[in-house]
């Protein structure tokens, strides 16, 4: 074969496999996020704020309440995203006032990208613990303020101060005082508005009580044990 067509043979392979391995462009950067501790997550404060930042800056910015996975929040509220389009996004919790608990999250895959590249799913947040605010137990006048021993039955209504979650008022959590002897029964212990009942059986003077923590709670939190109630007045069988 002439000298020239094998060079012209060369070049042409050399030029065909030159076209074969040229680089795609290198892809964009991922996005990585990170979540600041988060503001304070006081009883009474209703609002906590997270911080949110990106390396590898994204060029899309779509960032929402649907991006994230709230798995392991137990307390109660609501989540919202200021300035989503933003490179400085806040993630806020709302949660439900004296109400404890814990708040944390963590960002999906897809919330924002760099030039049509996902950020990686991010770490878990740091948590906000929330402490709950302890209910208190206010016990009413006695209805009647007294009776004849034996045959009495004297009534206290009971109401609670503060977030309540729970109401289970039992006779347990109930402590005399006075000497008068009797029965204690609770109606509608498992309600906002439960009765004590006292039922003299037997002996006379003052008799009252008070509850014990435990009655209601609020998140899991005890109320605080309540003041003495009023006293009541039981007076002596003048039949004996």
């Amino acid at each position: 074969m002439p000298f020239g067509m094998t060079g012209g043979a060369y070049h042409g392979g050399g030029a065909a496999s030159f076209r074969a391995s040229a680089a795609a462009p290198p892809a964009a950067p991922i996005p990585n996020i990170s979540v600041a501790v988060p503001s304070s997550a006081e009883a009474g404060q209703v609002q906590i704020d997270w911080l949110v930042s990106y390396t590898n800056t994204p060029t899309l910015l779509t960032f929402t309440v649907d991006d994230l996975d709230t798995t392991g929040t137990t307390a109660s509220g609501s989540w919202t995203i200021s300035n989503g389009g933003g490179l400085l996004p806040i993630v806020k919790f709302w949660h439900t006032a004296g109400t404890g608990g814990v708040a944390k999250f963590f960002i999906k895959a897809g919330a924002v990208q760099n030039a049509g590249v996902d950020n990686v799913e991010s770490s878990i947040s740091p948590t906000a613990t929330i402490t709950a605010t302890v209910p208190t137990v206010n016990i009413g006048s006695p209805s009647p303020t007294g009776g004849e021993e034996g045959s009495a039955v004297i009534d206290w209504p009971i109401t609670y101060t503060g977030t309540v979650t729970a109401y289970n008022l039992v006779v347990a959590e109930i402590t005399q005082n006075g000497i008068p002897a009797g029965t204690w029964s609770v109606i509608n212990g498992t309600t906002a508005t439960p009765t004590v009942r006292f039922t003299s059986t037997g002996g006379y003077g003052v008799v009252g009580f008070d509850v014990l923590a435990g009655a209601c709670q609020n998140t899991g939190v005890n109320n605080a044990a309540s003041a003495a109630s009023t006293y009541a007045s039981i007076s002596e069988d003048e039949g004996k």
